[in-house]
């Protein structure tokens, strides 16, 4: 019987509280301030911004005599308006589209697949500390009929 590690020295366990932190973060940042980040290419544009507990993910496209070449820019401004009223009527216009998302709907989301995602592990190694791996191993992988296995 081999021991497993404690759950709090998964990798895995780390990078979901890492991704918690910062969702979390970005929940309360978004409630003082508006933040827009805008990523420009040829004919093409994409906008992160959120403010008001929500976040907004932006796209749309642009006519070759308009476009510049690739940038990006970050905006932080302590607006009052809300990112509904600034984004939605862009985001329905032709060639543009977008989506609002509410921080805490981001957050259930994240744990909707980090949670299952502990609990395969924790099963599939708890089945390995007890000697259950269900994987096939054939005689190479040190299967039942390995050299070393055998009886003299």
């Amino acid at each position: 019987m081999t021991l497993r590690r404690p759950v709090y020295r998964w990798k895995t366990f780390w990078l979901g509280i890492l991704v918690l932190t910062y969702l979390g973060w970005a929940w309360h940042d978004s409630t003082d301030a508006r933040t827009t980040t805008i990523l420009t290419a040829p004919h093409r544009w994409l906008a992160v911004n959120q403010l008001d507990g929500q976040a907004g993910f932006f796209y749309g496209s642009r006519s070759p005599s308009s476009t510049p070449p690739w940038n990006i820019e970050f905006d932080r401004d302590h607006d009052t308006s809300t990112i509904d009223y600034v984004y939605v009527v862009d985001a329905i216009e032709p060639n543009r589209g977008g989506i609002i998302i509410a921080h805490w709907l981001l957050i259930l989301l994240f744990l909707a697949l980090w949670t299952p995602i502990l609990a395969l592990r924790w099963i599939r190694l708890n089945r390995i500390s007890e000697g259950r791996d269900l994987s096939p191993r054939g005689p190479a992988d040190g299967g039942p009929n390995h050299p070393t296995n055998s009886d003299p």
